[in-house]
This record gives C-alpha cells, structure tokens and sequence, in this order.
C-alpha cells in the first residue's frame, strides 16, 4: 500500500469477516477515516483514499453471507469499467 490510510485499512482485508463485530469494527473505522477526511465515500460500499486515490469496497455481512473488506486494484478497476462501458 502506498499512504498511511491505507496501511491502518490493510489488516482488515478479508475474505470474510469471522463476526459481526469484526465487519462492525471496519464499519467504524471506515466512518471514522471519512469523518477526518482520509477516505471519501464515493458510491454504495465502495470508499476512495483521499491520499492515494485507492478504492476500497465494503460488503455486509448477511447471515451465512460474512462480507469482506478488499483493495481493489487499478487493473480490477479497468475491468469493472470495460464491463460497464461494453455492458457485459
């Protein structure tokens, strides 16, 4: 990771979250980080590094479902967007 927020986010990736109070620690982190300015909130889930530009997306858990917290990188990001542009 290349800034500060990024690296206090980087333990909390995960594949999934082992209780909800894990997803509702990150949830509070990440409110707090965009209270202070160091994340942006940019659509559902979905959170930019004011420093870097990163994106980082958070999914809620659900039951069975244990959400997760993940960088997405800017290869990913390239992906998501031909996607969209070609509507695949």
């Amino acid at each position: 990771m290349k800034c500060l927020t990024c690296k206090i986010l980087e333990p909390f990736k995960s594949k999934g979250f082992s209780t909800f109070r894990d997803f509702d620690n990150v949830e509070s982190l990440l409110k707090e980080l965009s209270v202070t300015n160091q994340l942006k909130f940019d659509k559902v889930a979905t959170y930019l590094c004011t420093a870097c530009g990163a994106k980082w997306e958070l999914s809620d858990p659900d039951n069975a479902y244990r959400g997760w917290l993940e960088y997405v990188s800017p290869q990913k990001q390239k992906i998501i967007e031909l996607r969209a542009k070609l509507k695949i």
